[in-house]
């Protein structure tokens, strides 16, 4: 049914062009770059919310505190009644 290649027959499963006997790529670090961009953005933000909006930040803390509450009650619910 299937038949074994020889080593020189088998293909790579990567399909990127080839030239002289190297793969032609795209720059690897590119997509880290943009993540470490968006992370830093990220962080960034979250401070300067946290710096203009402390009773904002404090509310938005308490209802995921509250919601974590929540979830752990239901779960311990759930398993107690297994």
């Amino acid at each position: 049914m299937y038949r074994c290649l020889p080593r020189a027959e088998i293909r790579p499963i990567d399909r990127r062009a080839m030239q002289n006997g190297q793969y032609l790529h795209a720059n690897a670090e590119g997509p880290l770059v943009v993540r470490k961009i968006v992370i830093w953005a990220l962080i960034v933000f979250v401070v300067w919310y946290l710096l203009t909006d402390p009773d904002g930040a404090a509310a938005f803390g308490s209802h995921v505190l509250n919601g974590l509450k929540s979830a752990g009650k239901s779960l311990s619910t759930f398993v107690s009644n297994l």
